[in-house]
């Protein structure tokens, strides 16, 4: 639950930030399921998206590699 985050994260002691929305950021990039992954380019567009063909496995090391080299 949103109301108990802040404790939850201080007692894990997370490193990353943690952030909460409303649903509106699942409905805009079209997440039907979890587990789902979206490698966002440096320039705000989706770079590479789970389908079904994937079946929902995270990019590879080369696709992220092939990514930061084109500095995309």
């Amino acid at each position: 639950m949103a109301d108990n985050l802040d404790d939850f994260v201080s007692q894990h002691d997370y490193p990353f930030p943690i952030a909460l929305d409303t649903g509106e950021t699942s409905w805009r990039y079209g997440v039907k399921g979890i587990p789902h992954y979206i490698l966002i380019g440096r320039d705000n567009r989706i770079a590479v998206a789970d389908t079904l063909e994937s079946r929902h496995l995270p990019p590879t090391e080369e696709q992220i590699k092939s990514l930061l080299q084109a500095g995309s």
